[in-house]
């Protein structure tokens, strides 16, 4: 079989098994975009891997030597391809090759992008207009070494500026990955309450293409969509005396929330004529906020002395709380109810 051949078995095995390239990728522990280019011939396989992937496709182990060799890479057709997801590769080439080009020169100095040290991903990202086609190209900068009268190399001074990228819209540890290529490092990161784009830098310190110094810190804003608290005591329905407060405990799911809001309810009742009541309602007790999962919540409590008729707590009280992110939103809240008799 010829690398082509090996090319368009490996397909319909993939798709007769109902098997993505990400499965394929996961069973040997490789980049995605690096095994469907290496499958469809752009890279060899070592043995190891090509008899794995040979397998899960059910596929003879013939191939395995062939996926081993090194390609011709770069052999796809010369002729500009009509088909329409590759055309468009072309067509941003076309349209911001020379703009790339510009940005690299003036960020870099004179030299390219390696496509030997280099790393390609590709994933999907939320949007609100339609989800987005996220690739990412990540090369090593190669400068251009001229050689000296002497017969050695000039080397090129590494530049003392950087300029800052668009981290909005990425993840935290994307905008990371992005700053310290970039050579600039992460500052202080922030959390904001924004569950439409939890995961996703919402503001960012300095603005994207700003030049600075290498190593300067960018600070990051990241949505976020806490969670409700966990109530760990008191248990719903526990029934407490009235000497003293009752400590209401919780955990978060989030370790850097260091901030709750918690309010407290009473239950007020109307009494009638045989100690039957009704028109029931919930009287704000306190409210406050605190630095630590627990509070002492205290209840001044007015109970109904034998056949007066009014408004009287009849037990019940209520704590609810919430935890607060870095710019003082609240998200979801959590309660429980006990009583006090």
């Amino acid at each position: 079989m010829t690398r082509d051949e090996v090319a368009l078995a490996v397909t319909a095995a993939r798709l007769s098994r109902g098997l993505s390239w990400q499965d394929l990728a996961d069973a040997i522990d490789k980049p995605v975009v690096w095994v469907v280019a290496a499958l469809l011939g752009q890279h060899p396989v070592d043995a190891a891997d090509g008899s794995t992937l040979a397998t899960k496709l059910g596929l003879p182990q013939d191939i395995v030597p062939i996926l081993a060799a090194v390609p011709m890479r770069g052999s796809r057709p010369r002729a500009v391809s009509t088909d329409p997801t590759i055309y468009r590769l072309y067509e941003v080439l076309q349209v911001y090759g020379p703009a790339l080009k510009e940005l690299i020169h003036e960020e870099f100095g004179d030299g390219i992008m390696s496509t030997v040290n280099f790393g390609i991903s590709l994933k999907r990202r939320k949007h609100r207009a339609g989800d987005r086609v996220v690739i990412t190209l990540d090369g090593k900068f190669l400068p251009y070494e001229w050689p000296s009268k002497v017969g050695g190399v000039t080397p090129t001074e590494p530049s003392k500026q950087a300029k800052v990228p668009n981290l909005l819209g990425l993840t935290a540890q994307e905008a990371t990955n992005e700053l310290v290529e970039a050579g600039l490092a992460v500052g202080a990161t922030k959390h904001k309450q924004d569950p439409a784009q939890d995961g996703e830098v919402v503001l960012q310190g300095t603005v994207a293409g700003t030049s600075v110094p290498r190593g300067t810190e960018v600070d990051l804003v990241v949505a976020v969509n806490l969670a409700a608290p966990s109530i760990t005591a008191p248990a719903a329905g526990a029934d407490f005396g009235r000497d003293g407060p009752v400590d209401v405990r919780w955990s978060q799911a989030e370790p850097w929330v260091g901030r709750w809001k918690v309010r407290t309810a009473k239950q007020t009742c109307y009494y009638y004529v045989g100690h039957s009541y009704r028109d029931c309602r919930w009287d704000e007790q306190a409210e406050a906020e605190v630095t630590a999962a627990t509070y002492a919540a205290a209840f001044n409590m007015s109970y109904q002395p034998l056949l007066d008729l009014g408004w009287f707590q009849t037990g019940p009280v209520r704590a609810v709380l919430a935890a607060v992110d870095d710019f003082g939103n609240s998200g979801p809240e959590a309660s429980v109810e006990f009583r006090i008799s």
